[in-house]
């Protein structure tokens, strides 16, 4: 049966009106065994098979032709075919019990570049959570002839470096080729990271003596044209370039011209004993790399090494491990530390052997936390090989990190770390927010064999920032997302961008680059304050800095495709959040309408002729139970229970002014609810709770229904009205006994209909979903 749209699925919509994204995440899609015996399957024997039934009932809201979802078994072809368009396997991958599905969209055989589908399933349930639609229409692509001049297997070295303007000794080398479809942009010819490194600003973080690599291509002959799509030889080589070393890269040639039509060096960069944080003065200042090393020395921990492999015949230890491994790979050449029993890694805070144990350590740890959240690391890096290789003391004296990628362009290739000050042996390393930037790449290396979000740069300085905050110190500002290279070398990036000046999505000082990348990190930072970030308890502190960067990580492995939407990263938040079970005791399920909130009050979904200088539309449809913050998240309430719009009746009058309850007689409690969506509220029903005695603290065990437990809303609530609901009878036990209502409506239901199993604390309940309330009497 085909999917017919209602207001349970979320969908979104290009400038064209095509659908690019849907999401079940209120309703999961199960096949009809009707319609997979017509489509002569006989059962769903796994996550691929329910995606390729999902592709067929979804084809026609997709606008794909029936031969498109006719052949996706087939394997990619090594040159042109006469195949027409379709959709074939790319890969699986899970990621928790999440896993994501992909298919190329494909002409003549070939994968179209970073064009297909994505379809996400609960492993669990079987059902699918949401699909992402990067395919492209009315593709036409002329096929060069069988013998092109520079057909993938005439791409000899020689050739290659003609091509891109090399000389002919340059030491290069070709690691693959192969034919595939893109779409010529002019725009998209060079990294759009050259504009960030040509244009550098404390703000970005990027500049130096050494300027992003770049080759000197020749022009594109007048005979290309933009927007048209072309068979194209893809070319995976090595060169080196001065302060950068050896790196991978990819290059599209035309097969009959030799126009590069596209070219990226696979690297991604952030400019810029352990410090186990920031390190903060007696006096409360912010040290930076040219402090007194002695005032450094001061700051830093002695931890332990974990993972090492064992000690060498002659009973040394060397920084070699599980995950990490320090190579020398660039310049300058310098010795790693190696340490007999007791195996003590105890150095000045200035010194190269500093550098090298915080790289090791640092990077080790940002694996280690991966997979202590649960997250199994061999698999989510399946094309990367471990252990990784660090080198701590490259770049010749810059600021700078950089994380290049593989020979194939689909994993990390390696870690390389400058200095934290120029005329220092200062590491960068040593302050670990800038490896999790750098590992931001990583990860994106992994999932969607680019450094770049394509909306963003990365989700490093989220991570950054989110994972330093719990216990902050209040000597420091807390926005700050590098405050060490702030006093070390200027480094100023921010996670708290004001709308008003830009920084909302695809305002002024947003770019794909590092404008992108603080925007969203302002973006995810307040989901993480609102999920208890701002709380004073420092353990809910540390449990929503620890889920909500679990679940960056868990969504980014939902990706397979990069993109300028912002929207399709939410609905993989929101599915990473549905498809969690349990996270360290806590439900998934609950944190979705956070996310979507948060890139709402950022700037996203402006309606046509928006302003990204204010928030955007909200949902269609978002009914709510104010608790003082207007249907909103923020700010953060210390106490949930004390001004709901809930009140107790002590007749059954209707009236709207709170009376007093009083111990074991009847009352009647009523709610209002409002209604904050674009449309008209439709479907709505209030449900009510009573507490089963006065400490009630989690969910379901504390609760039971009113004995008129459900109410039904006769009328549709407008845009911007309310309705007032009750009564609902009920009699308190205790004094301080709460009432909790949850209020839902076609296509904004509460989550307390699909909060994963497992008890959830009443705080989290109500401050992450505005359907639903309480109030202690």
């Amino acid at each position: 049966m085909t999917i017919d749209l209602n207001p349970d699925i979320q969908v979104r919509k290009d400038d064209q009106g095509r659908i690019r994204q849907l999401s079940h995440a209120q309703r999961q899609y199960h096949p009809v065994a009707a319609d997979m015996l017509a489509a002569g399957v006989a059962a769903i024997t796994g996550p691929r098979a329910l995606a390729e039934q999902y592709l067929r009932d979804s084809a026609h809201l997709y606008d794909f032709a029936a031969e498109q979802t006719g052949n996706f078994a087939a394997a990619i072809s090594a040159g042109p075919t006469d195949a027409g368009v379709e959709l074939r396997f790319k890969e699986e991958k899970a990621v928790g019990s999440s896993v994501t599905v992909s298919y190329d969209q494909t002409l003549y055989g070939l994968p179209i570049w970073r064009a297909g589908m994505t379809v996400r399933v609960d492993g669990k349930q079987m059902g699918v959570t949401g699909s992402h639609n990067t395919a492209h229409y009315g593709v036409q692509a002329r096929r060069p002839a069988a013998d092109a001049r520079y057909a993938p297997h005439r791409m000899h070295v020689d050739t290659v470096r003609q091509l891109l303007g090399l000389a002919g000794d340059a030491a290069l080398t070709v690691s693959a080729t192969r034919a595939l479809i893109y779409q010529y942009r002019p725009a998209d010819r060079l990294d759009s990271q050259l504009a960030a490194h040509d244009n550098p600003t404390p703000s970005t973080g990027v500049g130096g003596r050494h300027a992003f690599p770049q080759l000197p291509l020749p022009p594109v002959p007048a005979e290309i044209v933009a927007d048209t799509h072309y068979v194209v030889t893809e070319v995976l080589f090595a060169y080196r370039v001065e302060g950068w070393g050896l790196l991978n890269w990819r290059a599209f040639v035309e097969p009959e011209t030799g126009a590069v039509l596209y070219l990226r060096a696979l690297v991604a960069c952030a400019r810029g004993r352990v410090f186990a944080s920031t390190p903060v003065s007696a006096a409360g200042q912010v040290l930076g790399a040219g402090s007194p090393v002695a005032e450094l020395d001061e700051c830093a921990t002695l931890i332990e090494l974990t993972g090492l492999s064992p000690i060498d015949p002659q009973g040394r230890q060397e920084l070699v491990g599980e995950y990490i491994k320090l190579v020398d790979l660039q310049v300058p050449a310098t010795p790693f530390p190696a340490e007999k029993a007791p195996f003590a890694f105890e150095y000045q805070a200035n010194t190269r052997n500093f550098a090298a144990c915080s790289a090791y350590h640092h990077c080790d740890g940002v694996f280690r936390l991966i997979q202590g959240m649960g997250i199994d690391v061999a698999s989510y890096f399946n094309n990367t090989d471990f252990p990784v290789q660090v080198d701590p003391h490259a770049l010749d004296n810059e600021v700078n990190a950089q994380a290049p990628g593989n020979a194939m362009g689909n994993g990390l290739g390696r870690l390389v770390f400058g200095v934290a000050k120029q005329g220092t042996q200062f590491g960068i390393a040593a302050d670990s927010r800038v490896v999790w930037h750098e590992f931001g790449h990583a990860v994106l290396w992994e999932h969607v064999d680019s450094p770049n979000f394509g909306f963003a740069h990365s989700p490093g300085d989220s991570l950054a920032a989110i994972l330093h905050d719990p216990g902050r110190d209040n000597n420091l500002d807390r926005f700050e997302t590098f405050p060490f290279m702030k006093v070390s070398a200027d480094l100023s990036r921010r996670h708290d961008g004001d709308i008003t000046q830009g920084w909302g999505w695809f305002g002024d000082e947003w770019d794909p680059q590092y404008g992108g990348e603080q925007v969203l990190s302002t973006t995810l930072f307040r989901v993480y304050q609102a999920a208890g970030g701002d709380s004073d308890d420092k353990a809910e502190q540390q449990f929503a800095s620890r889920y909500v960067s679990y679940l960056i990580l868990k969504g980014v492995g939902l990706l397979s495709f990069t993109t300028r939407d912002p929207d399709v990263y939410v609905a993989a938040l929101t599915e990473a959040d549905s498809t969690t079970d349990l996270f360290e005791g806590h439900p998934g399920g609950a944190f979705s309408k956070v996310f979507r909130w948060s890139f709402e009050q950022q700037g996203l979904y402006q309606p046509p002729g928006g302003d990204p200088t204010k928030p955007g539309a909200p949902p269609e449809v978002d009914v709510y139970i104010d608790d003082g913050r207007h249907g909103h998240y923020m700010p953060y309430l210390a106490d949930h229970r004390g001004e709901a719009e809930i009140w107790s009746r002590t007749q059954q009058d209707g009236g709207t002014q709170p009376q007093t309850p009083a111990p074991g007689v009847k009352s009647f409690a009523y709610v209002r609810v409002r209604n904050r969506g674009l449309a008209s509220a439709t479907g709505v029903t209030v449900r009510g709770f009573q507490s089963r005695h006065a400490q009630a603290a989690v969910w379901p065990a504390d609760w039971k229904p009113l004995g008129t437990s459900v109410l039904p809303l006769a009328a549709p609530i407008p845009p911007g009205g309310e309705a007032i609901v009750g009564p609902f009878p009920w009699t308190p036990a205790n004094a301080g006994d709460s009432l909790m209502f949850m209020a839902s409506a076609a296509g904004d239901r509460s989550n307390l209909e699909f909060v994963n199993a497992g008890p959830i604390s009443n705080r989290r309940l109500v401050l992450l979903d505005n359907n639903i309330a309480e109030r202690k009497f």
